[in-house]
């Protein structure tokens, strides 16, 4: 006999079968099978429950199992032959290979094959398409209804057809057990059999028929679905999805003649609280008259983000557990959808050191091994990448030979992104190639590292190349398999990974240790699943590769079950919930809860309809997606049975607002008498005093809901007493008071770099320094910066990139080539023609250009196209210098002259305690003019940006390197030029190829002078109207402004608004000398070890905008930093203060 047990939430229908199944056990305990088939979720709870009922013994005659293990179960024991089953992942892969040759025969998916997720979708489609009973001439039929449907339509028919030929008698499909299934069981022996089948939300048809079957030929069945029992006969949308599979049941065993009983549940047993009672009928009954009465057992509360819901919620849990004797157990946490929540609810699960359990299978695509797999396929593809060559080594899986593999691993990647080493640059010996101006010569130390280097090339190289080699003459599945399993083999990766899972276990890593088992077994399950596909088919690496990497993507780990006193963590779709007394349900939003979202990545929701209107029931209705989505709700608010704590969120993880969904508003009406509801927030001490030691759960919790209070305290605000009784009990616990001082720090800390001490700062600083005036404009700069740099000596990894840096470099190098070669030519600047500099400056630039970060720009055409841009720049530049000499009698003489060394001695000063300060520089051009009898340099350093001298800028000592190189000539005159010289000036010169603004009609030589004037130097220069003369000698004549300079003269001397950057010559002196001051004043300031975070703002502009070190000094505001503040000063104020200070 079969019966129907018919019944809303909480009726007893689950209790009523338990119960039959131990009577019959009880009777007789050896008796025949019986089978209790639950949904996956369910098995292993419903068989301990039973298990574990006083009254029996053990159980011999009865399984609990799924329906599909059920399947399993009887073709292993009734097949004749054993076919290789296809999973999710075998079903994906073989899809991909059906796509992929059936690729010109498309018309819709030809073009959306490579979107992500596609074969994930078309999978869970074919599911679909079985479980309903459909084949591919039926989708054919119908695709002429719906002109705009049908190349749809035929491209699944074509798909689902060739997809059904290529496993036929080679492998059966998941959803094929069941067809399989209804063949086989008439050569079981049923007749004696009794199936209890319990919380099933629904049946695909599919399913139906193997019910129906199993009526046919066990002695009784009993089957409950959950329905109102007044009339169960007529449509109840609000129990959508299991109603209409029971009146389908009903309809299809009514034609078949099969004989049932209904049996009605109709009082509710279950819920111990009023306010379940009535929730459980208000839920479906929007009507559902206000109660006036204090309900128990339902509460609806709110939080600032779902991160301060979920920790409310778990300190909520603990409460239950310590005051009111609830187990772990008897509580769950339910979501709509697990996504938005499962990291929320891991994280307050561990920081409240609660056991749970959390049904949500992690993706295996991180681990090594895949990792290892995924990047060796990369290689074998795209040959020997830099992402694909240390995304395999870095899974250390291949550790190279060293005696350290992880820092050879680091020098390994060092040295490959700084030369840009990939493709067949593996395969070839490298070479420590030097940059310009370094030894021609290695060192030993350095040859070694070259061997070192060429050594774990080529065990890369060794490694990949038999893998390489196997797949170029591999042509069908099973061949490509074989060789990848194969190399998986070679390196030894059972061994590596036992090693690891034993590691694990050494330190108490139980579900990592798991994982490692897991996921080897899983990959070659995968390549099992490739052969059971299509062992012999014929297919391209690209294909296979592309086959295997959508079969990894797949991959999950498998879960544990649950333990016998831990909390579970579900969606209420999902999940299965056995005697459960608490219920935390989050995410209560509206977009949650209902949640909106595609049934398919392939159908949109009028495609279904359509099916459904052509007699096709693939998915669901527009129609019935509400009802169901209701009805889902209904399973997941009744399946407490004492108390259930409904909460919703106010703000996203990106801070867009939330809102309620509309069952908040629901029960808040209906049984919460429209209530304020209470609202949680991060801290303590946002919330009412009463509810401030929900935070109390452990010393480590409780320490830091402390801290956070005795901050509030110290910024003057109010905190409630019982914190000091927190604090004092935290100080007599070991465990608290160790936390209390962790997080006391580091709520009370200030990010502050103590100075230090002198002897450790003389350590790292040398009792010596030889240094460049950049170092020092560093120091003034950023005094933790230049400990950064100079004294941890921290650098940035050098890429193989092309940079401004590298720009100026090309240009500084250009530029000195080609006046060391008109120099050496014994012609003047002045003589040459327009020619001779292109042909002059293309000649310096393809000499400097190997030497330019590592040839980067004979590396590519798109660089060797900067490269020309670039020359075009040195060109037009080397035209504008002579320009420039046409017009001035100061002529370039020297060219990046070093400075600190024996034929050009530095600058040097001693510091009080005896350290001795060497200043060295680089210089990129020195100009003289001899006035009279008398020598005048002037300093011109290349920038390839704009540059201006800003006076303030030297008083603040940021700017003083191009003053103190001018000292250093004019110091060193004697060694350079045989006599003493005076200071002209120091200038910037822009590099550059301008573009032209200004009259398109202007004639040539106004064109000229505008494109000269864009060169204008920036700088200062000495009042002198004999250098003047000299710096234009054409715009002194004719008293007008310079192209050259920023002066203007007019017939009674110089133009003040118009010029800038002309002193007198003491006052250039005074600025040379405060100049060599600064250097002094940071030198002892360096010695004396200060190392504080004291970036400068000058005009909105501070070093910390492209700082490297910005990550490791922290600077923060709200942590005690801030900018030393630097007023603007004009040129005038700062030569008045310079004069001043002298007097």
């Amino acid at each position: 006999m079969n019966y129907m047990h018919l019944g809303r939430a909480g009726t007893g229908k689950t209790t009523q079968l338990i119960e039959r199944v131990i009577d019959q056990l009880t009777e007789q305990p050896l008796g025949p099978s019986i089978y209790f088939i639950v949904p996956d979720q369910m098995s292993f709870e419903m068989e301990r429950r039973i298990a574990t009922d006083p009254r029996l013994s053990g159980l011999v005659r009865m399984e609990v199992m799924s329906l599909r293990r059920f399947a399993f179960h009887m073709i292993r024991d009734y097949g004749n032959q054993v076919i290789p089953f296809l999973d999710e992942t075998g079903t994906q892969l073989l899809l991909r290979q059906v796509v992929e040759e059936a690729e010109e025969e498309l018309k819709i998916f030809k073009r959306t094959k490579n979107m992500p997720g596609f074969y994930k979708g078309l999978d869970e489609l074919i599911a679909s398409f079985k479980r309903s009973l459909v084949n591919p001439d039926m989708l054919r039929q119908i695709s002429g209804a719906s002109p705009e449907r049908s190349p749809k339509l035929n491209d699944l028919a074509l798909i689902y057809e060739r997809f059904t030929e290529r496993i036929s008698d080679k492998a059966l499909h998941a959803d094929d057990y069941f067809t399989t299934l209804i063949e086989l069981l008439p050569k079981a022996d049923l007749s004696d059999v009794s199936v209890f089948v319990d919380g099933f939300y629904e049946f695909s048809l599919q399913e139906q028929q193997v019910l129906l079957r199993l009526m046919e030929l066990t002695k009784d069945m009993h089957l409950s679905f959950t329905l109102d029992v007044e009339d169960v006969y007529t449509k109840q949308s609000e129990f959508g999805v299991s109603q209409r599979c029971y009146m389908q049941l009903i309809e299809q065993m009514k034609e078949r003649q099969i004989a049932h009983e209904d049996i009605y549940y109709g009082q509710t047993v279950k819920f111990q609280s009023t306010g379940l009672r009535m929730l459980e009928q208000a839920l479906l009954s929007p009507g559902y008259p206000p109660t006036d009465e204090e309900v128990t057992g339902v509460t609806v509360s709110a939080a600032v983000n779902r991160q301060v819901e979920t920790e409310a919620a778990v300190r909520k849990a603990i409460q239950l557990v310590r005051h009111d004797g609830y187990r772990f157990k008897d509580i769950a946490f339910l979501v709509r959808h697990l996504e938005p929540y499962a990291d929320h609810l891991e994280r307050a699960f561990q920081l409240y050191d609660i056991p749970y359990f959390l049904d949500q299978r992690e993706s295996m695509v991180h681990h090594p091994i895949v990792e290892l797999v995924h990047a060796v396929l990369e290689i074998v593809m795209t040959g020997y990448r830099e992402e694909s060559v240390f995304r395999l080594l870095k899974t250390e899986l291949i550790p190279l030979p060293a005696e350290d593999p992880r820092l050879a691993l680091d020098r390994l990647e060092t040295f490959v992104l700084e030369r840009g080493i990939k493709g067949s640059m593996w395969k070839k010996p490298w070479q420590l190639k030097r940059r310009l101006a370094d030894e021609i010569s290695l060192t030993d130390a350095e040859l070694q590292e070259e061997l070192e280097l060429n050594e774990w090339r080529q065990f890369l190289v060794e490694a990949i190349e038999p893998l390489e080699k196997r797949f170029k003459a591999s042509k069908t599945m099973s061949e490509y398999t074989r060789a990848l399993y194969r190399f998986l083999e070679e390196h030894h990766m059972t061994d590596r990974l036992t090693v690891w899972k034993q590691q694990a276990l050494e330190v108490n890593e139980l579900s990592q240790a798991r994982e490692h088992d897991q996921v080897y077994e899983a990959v070659l399950l995968l390549f099992e699943q490739l052969e059971a596909a299509a062992p012999e088919a014929t297919l391209t690496t690209e294909l296979f590769v592309q086959m295997v990497e959508t079969g990894l993507e797949s991959l999950r780990f498998s879960l544990v079950p649950p333990s016998l006193d831990q909390v579970i963590a579900t969606d209420y779709v999902r999940g299965r919930l056995q005697q459960v007394k608490v219920v935390f349900l989050l995410g209560a939003n509206d977009g949650l809860i209902p949640l909106v979202e595609d049934q398919s990545k392939l159908l949109s929701e009028g495609d279904h309809d359509f099916l459904h209107d052509q007699g096709i029931p693939v998915g669901k209705a527009s129609l019935d997606v509400f009802d169901d989505e209701l009805y889902y709700l209904y399973q997941g608010v009744t399946a407490p049975s004492e108390s259930l704590h409904i909460s919703y969120a106010l703000v996203d993880e990106d801070g867009k607002a939330l809102q309620p969904a509309s069952i908040v508003k629901q029960i808040k009406h209906q049984l919460l008498q429209d209530r304020p509801v209470k609202t949680y927030f991060a801290e303590a001490g946002d919330h009412a005093p009463d509810d401030q030691l929900q935070f109390v759960t452990s010393p480590e919790r409780a320490a830091a809901a402390a801290a956070i209070e005795l901050r509030r305290l110290q910024r003057r605000y109010p905190i409630q007493p019982s914190w000091f009784d927190v604090y004092n009990r935290l100080l007599e616990n070991g465990r608290g008071r160790e936390r209390m001082a962790l997080f006391s720090n580091a709520l009370f800390y200030q990010n502050q770099a103590e100075p230090l001490p002198e002897d450790l700062a003389r350590n790292l600083y040398g009792d010596t320094i030889k240094a460049s005036v950049s170092r020092f404009e560093t120091y003034n700069a950023c005094s933790y910066k230049h400990f950064a740099r100079y004294g941890l000596r921290l650098k940035e990894r050098k890429l193989y990139k092309f940079e401004a840096p590298d720009i100026g470099n090309l240009f500084h190098g250009a530029l000195n080539d080609l006046s060391m070669n008109i120099k050496a030519s014994g012609k003047r600047w002045r003589e040459l023609d327009d020619q001779s500099c292109s042909n002059l400056a293309k000649e310096a630039v393809e000499k400097v250009t190997p030497e330019i970060q590592n040839a980067i720009l004979m590396s590519s055409n798109r660089f060797g196209y900067i490269k020309k841009k670039l020359t075009d720049v040195v060109e037009q530049t080397a035209k504008m210098l002579v320009k420039q000499a046409e017009r001035s009698e100061f002529e370039p003489d020297l060219f990046e002259i070093s400075f600190g060394n024996a034929m050009f001695p530095p600058l040097r000063f001693t510091l009080p305690d005896g350290t001795e300060i060497e200043f060295t520089g680089r210089i990129d051009r020195v100009d003289q003019a001899t006035i009279g009898d008398q020598l005048y340099v002037r300093i011109v350093d290349y920038k390839s940006s704009a540059k201006e001298l800003d006076f303030a800028e030297i008083y603040y000592g940021l700017a003083i390197q191009m003053l103190l190189y001018l000292k250093t000539v004019v110091e060193q005159s004697e060694v350079l030029f045989n006599q003493q010289a005076k200071p002209a000036g120091a200038l910037y010169f822009h590099v550059k190829n301008p573009m032209m603004r200004g009259d398109l009609s202007a004639d040539e030589i106004e064109r000229n002078q505008l494109l000269l004037e864009s060169y204008q130097m920036q700088g200062v220069i000495v009042e002198n109207d004999e250098v003047l003369r000299a710096m234009d000698q054409i715009a002194y004549d004719e008293r007008k402004k310079s192209p050259l300079v920023k002066v203007t003269f007019t017939k009674t001397g110089l133009h003040k608004s118009h010029t800038k950057g002309v002193v007198k010559e003491e006052e250039l002196t005074a600025l040379m000398d405060h100049a060599w001051d600064e250097l002094k004043t940071s030198s002892q300031s360096m010695y004396a070890g200060d190392i504080a975070i004291d970036p400068f703002d000058y005009q909105e502009r501070t070093p910390c905008t492209f700082c490297e070190y910005r990550s490791v000094c922290q600077f923060d505001q709200s942590l005690g930093n801030d900018y030393r503040q630097l007023n603007p000063l004009s040129e005038k104020e700062v030569l008045e203060r310079l004069k001043e200070e002298t007097e």
